[in-house]
């Protein structure tokens, strides 16, 4: 079973930051971030612990949006409202 591909492409105090990967080379076959969001955070525990961090990440298309968790499992999307670090 494939599941999404994504990098962490910055980090801040309150925020991680992941693109994407799916539908770039190399990653035809992968789910998008935003159809395997329960894995995506759930994989992201298992890296960092419990997240006490928003997860913000950038779809396929560009768009910055926010996958909410209560710090253990995935719960919603929403619309990121901030601001994006400098190197992104």
């Amino acid at each position: 079973m494939n599941h999404a591909e994504y990098k962490i492409v910055g980090e801040t105090d309150d925020s991680i930051f992941i693109e994407d990967l799916c539908g770039k080379p190399g990653y035809e076959t992968a789910k998008s971030v935003t159809n395997d969001a329960e894995w995506v955070i759930e994989t992201l525990i298992h890296e960092y612990g419990m997240l006490r961090k928003k997860v913000v990440y950038q779809d396929t298309e560009g768009q910055w949006d926010e996958l909410i968790h209560d710090g253990n499992v995935f719960l919603d999307f929403g619309t990121f409202r901030g601001n994006l670090p400098e190197n992104l």
